[in-house]
């Protein structure tokens, strides 16, 4: 009969073997666990001495190299700024908006790009604040006095007697 293999049995010594019982190594993971929050919940403090900040003077002011804001406005003030603004609108990349006259900006206040409908036959949906509708329109198509001339991603160009009016998301 062939002998059987085996393979040789640790021997450890008693005082490793009584440290390595899951209640010891719990309590030194604890330990070790509680010994780092200590360490991080003062080390803000510590460090916090080694800061030095520079003292505002009445000559830095003067001197304009420290700005002050005191002037605190009210709530309506920037209510009224943003009050008809699409803050939440995209700008296309690489374009800049371009500047309309305050005469052709009343033109346009009313007509609101919601949405532009991709595919083979883009459309548009417009908003006519005045009227409180919503358009879908293709190119070509008019909404009032303004005929829709292209639709593209994010944008479409209107024409008013001549004028062209770019609406953006």
């Amino acid at each position: 009969m062939p002998k059987k293999l085996s393979l040789p049995r640790l021997k450890l010594p008693k005082k490793y073997l009584s440290f390595l019982n899951t209640r010891n190594v719990i309590r030194a993971v604890f330990i070790m666990a509680f010994i780092f929050l200590v360490v991080c919940l003062l080390y803000p403090f510590i460090a916090l001495k080694k800061i030095k900040l520079p003292k505002i003077t009445p000559a830095l002011i003067s001197q304009g190299m420290v700005e002050l804001k005191s002037e605190v406005k009210p709530f309506e003030f920037y209510a009224d700024e943003i009050k008809g603004k699409q803050i939440f609108s995209r700008v296309a990349s690489g374009e800049a908006e371009k500047p309309i006259s305050g005469a052709n900006v009343d033109l346009v206040k009313d007509i609101n790009l919601v949405g532009i409908i991709t595919g083979d036959n883009p459309q548009a949906v417009i908003e006519d604040k005045k009227t409180q509708k919503s358009y879908y329109v293709t190119k070509g198509q008019s909404v009032g006095d303004f005929q829709v001339e292209e639709i593209q991603e994010g944008k479409i160009i209107l024409n008013y007697m001549g004028q062209r009016f770019e609406l953006s998301l």
